[in-house]
């Protein structure tokens, strides 16, 4: 059996509001380069204590869409599910990048 190789890169994009408590971001990364194809992918946002599962709208394989509270700061992981279930590494975590403005 092989092993998922740690996914590459995350781009985190924020996009025009909801409205003024919450924006819209797009998480995107590049899929392992080798070992079992992934069937899925987990997604955390670290707000500063703890790493939670992002609920948002999967717009591709590699393509996460979802909404924040404006004034947050966020980090963002992913890591691939393959057919086994198994879970690979974690990618490096994206940039801290602050929900509404540049921080």
């Amino acid at each position: 059996m092989r092993k998922l190789i740690a996914l590459a890169v995350v781009l985190v994009l924020i996009l025009g509001g909801c409205d003024n408590a919450t924006k819209r971001l797009v998480v995107e990364w590049t899929p392992p380069d080798s070992g079992e194809s992934p069937t899925s992918y987990i997604v955390e946002v670290f707000d500063g204590d703890t790493w939670t599962e992002l609920r948002g709208t999967f717009e591709s394989d590699t393509k996460m869409t979802f909404k924040y509270s404006v004034g947050e700061i966020l980090i963002v992981r992913v890591a691939a599910i393959d057919r086994f279930n198994r879970q690979s590494d974690w990618s490096e975590p994206s940039d801290r990048f602050f929900v509404g403005g540049d921080k």
